[in-house]
Order: C-alpha cells, then sequence, then structure tokens
C-alpha cells in the first residue's frame, strides 16, 4: 500500500511540474498571437511586477523556512509555518514565477534579443533561480512532513543568495552589458 501512495504522490508532482513547464510556453504563445505590439510596455510592467512577487515571495519564504527550522516538528508554531509556507508558494510564488517565464520569453522574442549574450545571461541567472524555486518547493513539503534538513543559517543564506541572482537578472535587462 505504501509503494502504491508514493507512487500516486510521485504521478501528482509529474503531472504539476509538466503543467508548471508548459504554463510559460502558453502564456508566451498566447501573447505572440494575440497581444498588439502598443501593449508592450503594459506587458513589460507584468513581467516585472510577476518578477516582483516571486523573488518576493522566495525571499519571504526563504525567512520562514529559517525560523521553521527552529521550531519543534508538530508543535503549532511548525504547523502554522507550514500553512504560510504552502499558502505563499501555492498563492504567491508559483503564478508570479509561472507568469515571469511566459511573459519574459514573450518579450525577448518581441524585443529580437534571442541572440543577445546579455539575455543568455539573463536566462541562465532565471533558470538557477528556477532551480533554487523547485528546491524551496522541496524544502515546503519536507517542513509538512514533519522533516529537517538544515539549520536556519542555511535558509537565510539561501535567501541572500536569491536576491544577489535577482540583483543580477536586473542589472543585465538593464545595463545590456553583452
Amino acid at each position: 500500500m505504501r509503494a502504491a501512495a508514493r507512487s500516486s504522490e510521485t504521478r501528482k508532482i509529474v503531472v504539476r511540474a509538466a503543467a508548471g513547464l508548459a504554463a510559460p510556453l502558453v502564456i508566451a504563445g498566447l501573447l505572440g498571437l494575440f497581444a498588439p505590439a502598443e501593449t508592450y510596455l503594459w506587458i513589460k510592467a507584468g513581467h516585472l511586477v510577476a518578477a516582483m512577487g516571486w523573488m518576493g515571495g522566495m525571499l519571504g519564504v526563504a525567512y520562514l523556512f529559517a525560523f521553521h527550522a527552529q521550531t519543534v516538528p508538530g508543535s503549532p508554531e511548525a504547523e502554522r509555518l507550514t500553512d504560510i509556507e504552502q499558502q505563499a508558494m501555492r498563492l504567491i510564488v508559483n503564478p508570479a514565477m509561472v507568469v515571469t517565464w511566459g511573459v519574459g520569453l514573450w518579450l525577448a522574442w518581441q524585443g529580437r534579443w534571442l541572440s543577445d549574450g546579455w539575455l543568455h545571461a539573463k536566462l541562465l541567472v532565471v533558470t538557477i533561480l528556477s532551480g533554487m524555486h523547485g528546491w524551496a518547493v522541496g524544502i515546503v513539503r519536507s517542513f509538512a512532513s514533519g522533516e529537517r534538513q538544515r539549520g536556519a543559517g542555511f535558509y537565510a543564506r539561501m535567501a541572500a543568495v536569491g536576491a544577489l541572482l535577482a540583483a543580477a537578472a536586473v542589472t543585465l535587462v538593464i545595463v545590456k552589458p553583452m
């Protein structure tokens, strides 16, 4: 019975991951088909708002992890932090990442920057941030199951790394150094 439950959970995770990977492509495709060129600045503003939500949410969740690492598993404090982490990821961080990627891909295509070095560097940075996002999803699940993986200081350092990566992405877009 346990193997069947694990298999079912694994299937759910794979389906969610596939949907998460497909959704930005769908957004970019729909924008490519239906967004008039004069909406470019509005769509760019939407990209920035989504990116701020994604990065702000990731930073907030990382600091929640630092607090969560100091709680007793199963305690009311740990349960409350689990609820907050899950809601933040589901309602803010995950949708913001999907919109950031989808709209960002459209902006790159629309701006004809797909062959530019600065965009390649930015995509590398954003891919690393996406990996950190996936890692954070796993940590939320780990805390929800009562597991502790790291100490509070580790999560605070990861928040700092995320902030530096976000700053690098913004700098690459503004300065376009290559």
